[in-house]
Order: C-alpha cells, then structure tokens, then sequence
C-alpha cells in the first residue's frame, strides 16, 4: 500500500502521472487497485517495454483495479488524473 499525491507540482510544473515498477518473481494473477480517490484517476499496467497490456478508467471518484494474468518479469503501473491542479490522495491506496 502506498499513500501521497498524484500530479505533485515541483516549481509550478504540473507532473499528472506516476509511475510505479514492480517485478512478478513467478508467473500468476496480479491485482492492482486505488480505492478512496478524491479525483477522477486512471490507472494502465504496462510491460517493460512500455507497451500497455490493461487500463482501468472509470468516471469520477470510482475506485479502479485491473486483474491480470501475468508471466515472471518486470512491470510498471502509471497511475494518472485528469484534474488541473495536484490533489492530495492520503487516504487513497495503491495495492
């Protein structure tokens, strides 16, 4: 689980993604969720090459998760919003 700030402005510049690496030790089934968002957030898994393989996109404040059956190796998560200016996600979780 983590907690923090999608789109963190640093000297006024506007981040709207974050992107997380993960490695999968053994092929199988992986979930990754945000849940309690106070924006409207998307959220795509990518393989290392940066190719998207599933992306969650709901309207609003709706939670996001995508399932997915995955071989062993590395992969990135991007976590993005839509709003203009960086909201505060404290209570949002990344699982």
């Amino acid at each position: 689980m983590i907690n923090g700030n999608i789109g963190q402005t640093i000297g006024r510049v506007r981040d709207k993604d974050d992107y997380f690496q993960f490695t999968v030790g053994k092929a199988g089934d992986i979930e990754l969720s945000l849940t309690g968002l106070g924006g409207n957030t998307g959220l795509g898994l990518y393989n290392s090459q940066g190719n998207l393989l599933e992306f969650s996109d709901k309207a609003g404040n709706a939670s996001e998760s995508i399932t997915k059956n995955l071989a062993k190796g590395d992969y990135y998560a991007r976590v993005y919003n839509y709003n203009q200016a960086p909201w505060n996600h404290s209570q949002s979780n990344y699982s």
